[in-house]
């Protein structure tokens, strides 16, 4: 009778063990499991942290840069760094309630401080506006850009970055002359410079052409010598002025029927009639 007491008091007291021993266990998982959760809403909470902070300092834009209002009223002309000293100039979107819709010519022009651009809300850059920034090496703009000013990014030697708007619609003559794009030759076809599928310099020794981009720029096979017949797909939306001014070899331009031959011609020969009805009729087929 005596052993089986002691066998079920020895009984009992192991069940007693495992119980306890399961209750801690339960309790230490569940310390751990507390302590890993807090852990990753702390770690959670810094990566959210991470993006906003990012974002702010993204969009963060340049203070003391100086507008001046447009002629028509309509928006603001962003005319100089003014007081700005920012080496990376994002401007705001709008100034004083309204957009800022243009960079006047010469606004930035041989500023050597300026390391890179951004502006969303231009429509236009003027002439030479950037021309001479030397250590320039990119420059983003929004969907309304709609016109680049001759010269405007000529001498940005540094430049090899820029971000076009599909609404592009001009490129002024040497818009990109002596800039970081002319030394990569992979922005070359048949010795002429592409910049973001736009024909932005023709001083090609090619004699015969084949143009398949999405649009050319103002003067770009003007005063060259060796250019004699130019084939103009029928994917070029885009047609810049004064394209084939002053080609003394040239004897056939083949384009679409859309597209008004006088453009190539009109700035330096507009007042002689003559010589443009004869141009027209020699060297254009459509």
């Amino acid at each position: 009778m005596k052993k089986r007491e002691d066998r079920i008091v020895n009984s009992l007291c192991s069940m007693v063990c495992v119980i306890a021993l399961g209750i801690l266990l339960v309790s230490c998982g569940n310390k751990g499991n507390s302590n890993r959760e807090s852990f990753m809403s702390k770690d959670s909470s810094k990566s959210d942290l991470n993006p906003k902070t990012e974002n702010s300092r993204k969009q963060a834009v340049s203070d003391g840069l100086s507008f001046k209002l447009s002629l028509d009223g309509s928006g603001y002309v962003l005319d100089s760094r003014g007081t700005c000293t920012d080496n990376e100039i994002v401007v705001p979107e709008s100034y004083l309630d309204l957009p800022v819709i243009k960079i006047e010519s010469e606004a930035f022009k041989n500023d050597i401080d300026l390391i890179s651009f951004t502006c969303s809300s231009v429509i236009s850059i003027g002439n030479n506006a950037f021309s001479g920034c030397v250590n320039l090496v990119d420059a983003i703009f929004g969907d309304q850009l709609t016109v680049i000013g001759q010269e405007a990014f000529s001498f940005c030697s540094k430049l090899n970055e820029i971000h076009f708007s599909k609404n592009l619609i001009k490129v002024g003559q040497a818009a990109f002359f002596d800039s970081g794009f002319v030394k990569e030759m992979s922005n070359y076809r048949d010795g002429c410079l592409y910049v973001d599928d736009w024909l932005v310099m023709g001083n090609t020794q090619c004699t015969d052409l084949r143009i398949d981009c999405r649009g050319i720029a103002d003067g770009v096979f003007a005063n060259n010598d060796f250019i004699e017949n130019v084939d103009i797909s029928k994917n070029v939306v885009f047609y810049g002025e004064d394209m084939f001014s002053f080609n003394p070899s040239l004897r056939s331009v083949v384009m679409k029927k859309s597209v008004n031959p006088c453009i190539f011609i009109q700035k330096y020969f507009e007042e002689d009639i003559t010589f443009i009805n004869e141009y027209l009729t020699k060297y254009v087929r459509i």
